[in-house]
């Protein structure tokens, strides 16, 4: 199997092609950004990590080993310990989420309409995004990171390399984290047009007393 594109730019980057570089950046700024907004709450900071993970990233390529898919992983891991360290930081384990327009980054927008959607059925998926990046808010950091890489499609191994915990932990939290989920949402009054996408105002952060229990 030849080499894919990706797998070609990691290997120009590690001799110092800052082109190469750019276009793994560009191939992953999307993913970072979710993770990092997800984590961190907040667009500024989630844009700070970002640029910070790359920038670390850059100077350690040199010595990086592995094609597309580990560099991907070892991007996020990057990413993952700076937004653990700003959440440590900052002394919470969570962030303060704020259900408006800015925090409404969080969310990807929903697709645009399609011709048989009507505009009260667009209105409701568009608030059922908005109140699960609400409840995905109420959960605990570790919670928060696992889902968020679920989401993002990584295995179970995967995103134990990316967050350096033991496989075990993993499907714990996951699990946990799930059935928190679950919880949080049985609890929401349900979607409507407007009912939560138009919410203004903070969104305290993690609720959980046990959300961070381990594993």
């Amino acid at each position: 199997m030849s080499p894919s594109p990706l797998d070609s730019s990691v290997d120009l980057a590690r001799d110092g092609d800052r082109a190469a570089f750019n276009r793994l950046v560009e191939a992953h700024q999307g993913l970072c950004y979710h993770v990092a907004l997800g984590r961190l709450g907040d667009p500024d900071a989630a844009q700070d990590a970002c640029q910070e993970a790359f920038l670390r990233a850059w100077r350690a390529i040199d010595r990086f080993q592995g094609g597309a898919d580990a560099f991907r992983r070892w991007l996020l891991r990057i990413l993952c310990n700076l937004c653990q360290d700003q959440l440590r930081a900052l002394g919470r384990r969570g962030p303060t989420v704020s259900v408006n327009a800015r925090a409404g980054e969080a969310t990807a927008a929903p697709p645009l309409p399609s011709p048989d959607e009507g505009p009260e059925a667009y209105a409701l998926r568009a608030d059922l995004a908005a109140l699960l990046h609400r409840c995905l808010a109420r959960l605990s950091d570790d919670h928060r990171a696992v889902v968020l890489l679920d989401q993002a499609g990584f295995g179970y191994q995967e995103m134990a390399e990316i967050l350096e915990i033991e496989l075990g932990t993993v499907k714990s939290r996951l699990s946990r984290a799930r059935q928190r989920a679950r919880d949080l949402l049985l609890g929401e009054p349900g979607p409507g047009p407007g009912r939560w996408s138009e919410l203004r105002g903070p969104l305290a952060a993690t609720e959980d007393g046990d959300d961070g229990a381990r594993p």
